[in-house]
């Protein structure tokens, strides 16, 4: 058997490396319109962003990103696709109907698909919501083969427009309310099994490129379902539809369900309103953030200042306290760069508005305190346990109960 050859040490020129690579790409780029000058690929592609009438949640979605002028910027960006689920009454259509009335706000084309035929007009009004045909294009399709046609045709009529690049957003109310041609034309007892999944994966591979190239962002809600037999170590709920909404979104919510004593009382005892907890599940805007908490009341949907009011209370910079004599009750607001003051606590709304400059420092003062510091080299090697954290809802995953599992499957293997 001969000897091998020993293997020569080619010198390899870096300049002729590159300059192969520069010939490649000219030669695609002239046989494909597709290829691109990565250098020219714009860093920030978002140029416009829909509040969801929170700021703290503006800020938890965004990671409290400023763009090259030092402005916040929150909210969900035009371009991109967002997902809103949860079980009935949670709110849902609520954030929706913020969403839509803040694109509004924005002179935005404006499409409010309402497959669920639920849109209570009155509410959404009181929200803010314009229902005149040169602000809203409105539609209780609930066939999910013409609400694409229907999404599809209004963005080649904003292309054809004389401002194809202005803000635009669609809202889907919801999924689950949504059939199909299919479906329709079947006899009950005929299975249809899969084919609503097939048509929205079809139609969303279909829009992902116009959405992002026309500044119109598309949000779906979505009911979750039970899952029949699952077990305690994974999600009971399911989303109807299959996994293409999820995956095409870049920011993911799901609200869960208040318990009883999450109900808001008005002075006479009556319900109001509910706190809704809301779980970020997918974020391509910036790191997880925790569980968030909303007020949500009947009358007028979210209410910013009692946001503000009590997170700031939950994060110990407002402590109140009850005086049974003058039967009030006070609130100490000691926030850093901003003067301790005791005010009456009916009177939160009032101190909390009546001085602009103020409030600015509140805001900047939140945005610093909600930020996730991505840059910093001090890392946590610890791994949050919490039950909360490891199974959602009512499921319960005990330290114990995660060793024994570890230690069944170490006897397996060996």
């Amino acid at each position: 058997m001969g000897k091998k050859k020993k293997q020569e040490n080619i010198e390899i020129n870096k300049d002729d490396l590159l300059s192969s690579n520069i010939e490649i790409y000219n030669e695609l780029k002239r046989e494909d319109d597709s290829i691109m000058d990565a250098d020219k690929v714009d860093k920030n592609e978002v140029k416009y962003w829909i509040s969801t009438s929170s700021f703290l949640l503006d800020a938890m979605i965004t990671n409290c990103y400023r763009d090259s002028n030092g402005i916040f910027r929150g909210g969900i960006a035009g371009g991109k696709i967002v997902s809103i689920s949860g079980e009935e009454g949670v709110g849902k259509s609520i954030l929706a109907a913020h969403l839509l009335k803040s694109a509004q706000e924005q002179n935005a084309v404006c499409m409010f698909i309402d497959s669920e035929q639920a849109v209570n007009r009155p509410f959404f009004e009181s929200i803010g919501i314009d229902f005149d045909k040169s602000k809203l294009i409105y539609t209780k399709s609930n066939i999910i083969e013409n609400n694409f046609n229907l999404i599809i045709k209004l963005i080649e009529k904003m292309i054809e427009s004389k401002n194809p690049d202005r803000l635009g957003i669609i809202i889907w109310d919801s999924i689950a309310s949504t059939t199909t041609l299919q479906e329709l034309e079947e006899k009950f007892g005929e299975g249809t099994y899969g084919y609503l999944a097939k048509q929205i994966s079809i139609g969303m591979r279909k829009l992902n490129g116009y959405l992002n190239k026309h500044n119109i962002a598309l949000v779906f809600t979505n009911q979750l379902r039970l899952k029949f037999n699952a077990s305690k170590y994974e999600d009971p709920f399911i989303e109807p539809g299959g996994k293409a909404v999820p995956f095409y979104s870049s920011l993911s919510f799901r609200l869960l369900k208040p318990r009883k004593a999450d109900k808001i009382l008005n002075a006479k005892g009556q319900q109001v309103g509910s706190w809704i907890r809301l779980r970020f599940q997918k974020s391509r805007y910036g790191p997880p953030q925790d569980d968030f908490e909303i007020p949500m009341y009947y009358g007028r949907g979210i209410d910013e200042d009692a946001n503000w009011y009590f997170f700031l209370k939950e994060n110990k910079f407002i402590t109140s306290r009850k005086d049974n004599k003058l039967n009030t009750e006070f609130s100490i607001i000691s926030i850093p760069n901003i003067a301790e003051e005791k005010i009456e606590t009916k009177n939160w709304k009032k101190w909390l508005n009546e001085n602009e400059e103020r409030k600015n420092k509140l805001k900047d003062f939140l945005l610093d305190f909600i930020k996730i510091d991505l840059d910093s080299d001090e890392f946590c090697f610890s791994v949050d346990k919490t039950e909360d954290n490891i199974i959602e809802n009512n499921s319960v995953v005990s330290e114990e109960n995660i060793n024994n599992v570890i230690s069944s499957v170490s006897e397996s293997i060996s």
